[in-house]
């Protein structure tokens, strides 16, 4: 039983006002990084209040969370934030399911299923019984609850503000007939009560409440769970294997063998120059014009094969695990050289049509899945494949990290830009649709003396598109503060010599367009399809 009941549904509720005053009809950006924090420190603080050691996996977890929750922060562009977001409140969730031991970087992925789902139903049963808890422990105490010694003076505090609210109308109404500037004020705060928007009150008034009561059940159940989420035996099989070995060792063959034939072909044409590729009849950017996306499905799915093989496959001889361990390297190896084939065709594709988002995340994720792959094929050798579950959320904080730090708006600018220096074609129109986050990487190229004046003044067209549609925007308020739209706008209005030769105008449907020599750009932030850059 909690020690502090009152202290902690205080907490809840104020978490739960936070979530509507940071949150309500606000895009993310300073709020949930704000609301992670307090969040945090609100278990913190209920932590030294209880008594309870902080185990060091779980501060390394709250480190991780706030680290991710920044870049909702310090990005724009909607992937890296969405990935932010949703990583963060993962990691709440299993911060919470095991706070008290930190036994979280050890458990496996079927781990993972009881502790959340008694997450979920402390959080929806504790809040009921917190009551009757805390009066059978004040009953064993032989002393009153912490809710009975605090009743009276609340209530006292209520009837007070009942018998003044008479007397502050009259006192409120005499000042605002005194004072015209104290009148303003009370008007502003009258609006609050706008009867209108009564229905919104009272919805957001108990989802409030609605969410108060969550969290107080979730904070209980990180403090004082009913059922402590044991770190497992490693030894310990979850699954009791019923597959034999055979019939496992044929569905590895078989695919093994598929991989090798379709790698022998890659060596062939793909490994071996553009002039193989030709024999065949394809353009060096035809042949990399799709496949880069089926073969990085294919490496998952492989990767999910293993771990169901590994988990249900009889291998009670060390024949039979040696067996299964080559198997399985092969095809680790084998997978190895098929992402380096996507990676390959990705970067031929990316050299005949520029880069886009989709892209550009796949970019970044094939490495990381490299390196879960050659992590797996290390536990598989030394026997130790309960440590998959570490390496795959180790590798996707690797990858969500390297998307924020990398930039991936930015990225596509620089690189797109590098493309048109050897005479590409670059896409301005597409360039435009790029979030705040590609400013920055804007302004500096085209201001780089370096560059030919002709691409220098294609991206100060778009510069001057984005600071037009900059003056018509409605200001942002501080809940969605971010730092990447703050400096995009920093830049917008302060270097606007840099394309102060631009034409602006409207076209025919009254839509803002720049003019650089003989090339127009229509300001208009239609959002390209990646599918569509890939015709």
């Amino acid at each position: 039983m909690t020690r502090k009941p009152l202290i902690l549904i205080a907490i809840a509720l104020g978490l739960a006002w936070a979530v509507d005053l940071l949150f309500w009809h606000q895009s993310a950006g300073l709020n949930f990084i704000l609301w992670t924090a307090l969040l945090l420190a609100g278990l913190e603080a209920l932590r030294r209040m209880e008594g309870i050691p902080l185990a060091l996996p779980s501060a390394v977890l709250q480190a991780a969370i706030l680290s991710l929750a920044a870049w909702a922060l310090l990005r724009a562009e909607g992937f890296t934030v969405f990935l932010a977001i949703s990583s963060s409140l993962l990691g709440l969730a299993v911060l919470a399911a095991t706070y008290t031991n930190g036994c979280w970087w050890r458990l496996r992925l079927l781990d993972f299923v009881m502790p959340l789902l008694n997450l979920i139903g402390g959080a929806l049963a504790r809040p009921f019984t917190l009551g009757s808890e805390m009066k059978a422990a004040a009953a064993e105490d032989g002393q009153e609850t912490a809710w009975q010694s605090a009743r009276g003076a609340i209530f006292a505090v209520l009837r007070g503000l009942l018998l003044a609210l008479p007397l502050l109308l009259v006192l409120a109404a005499l000042l605002a007939s005194a004072d015209l500037i104290f009148a303003q004020q009370l008007e502003k705060i009258a609006d609050w009560f706008d009867l209108s928007r009564w229905g919104e009150y009272i919805f957001r008034f108990f989802y409030i409440l609605l969410f108060a009561y969550l969290l107080t059940g979730a904070l209980l159940h990180s403090l004082r769970p009913r059922q402590q989420a044991a770190a497992p035996d490693p030894q310990k099989e979850r699954i009791k294997p019923f597959l034999g070995f055979i019939e496992s060792a044929v569905i590895l063959g078989a695919v093994d063998l598929l991989f090798a034939v379709f790698v022998a072909i890659q060596f062939r044409y793909l490994f071996g120059g553009e002039a193989n590729i030709n024999i065949t009849g394809f353009t060096y950017s035809e042949y990399a014009r799709r496949g880069f996306g089926e073969l990085v499905a294919v490496a998952v799915i492989s990767l999910l094969t293993y771990l169901a093989l590994s988990a249900v496959t009889r291998t009670d001889k060390r024949k039979t695990q040696t067996a299964f361990s080559v198997l399985s390297l092969l095809l680790v190896g084998l997978v190895l050289t098929l992402l380096a084939s996507s990676l390959l065709r990705l970067g031929l594709y990316e050299n005949a049509y520029g880069f886009s988002r989709l892209r550009t995340y796949t970019h970044f994720f094939i490495p990381w899945l490299a390196a879960l792959l050659l992590a797996t094929a290390v536990f598989e050798v030394l026997r130790k494949r309960h440590l998959f579950t570490l390496a795959l959320l180790i590798s996707a904080f690797g990858f969500i990290t390297t998307m924020g730090m990398m930039n991936v708006d930015g990225f596509i600018v620089r690189q797109n830009v590098l493309r048109s220096v050897s005479g590409k074609p670059l896409d301005n129109q597409y360039l435009l649709t790029l979030s705040s986050d590609a400013v920055p990487a804007l302004a500096r190229l085209a201001a780089d003396e370096s560059l030919p004046q002709d691409i220098r003044g294609r991206l100060a067209s778009n510069l001057a598109c984005r600071a037009r549609l900059l003056e018509e925007e409605d200001p942002s308020t501080w809940q969605s503060f971010s730092l990447s739209e703050q400096r995009a706008q920093s830049i917008l209005t302060q270097q606007t010599a840099l394309w102060e030769t631009v034409k602006l105008s409207k076209d025919g449907n009254d839509l803002w367009q720049t003019t650089w020599e003989n090339d127009t750009l229509t300001c208009n932030p239609y959002q390209w399809d990646d599918l569509t850059l890939m015709d």
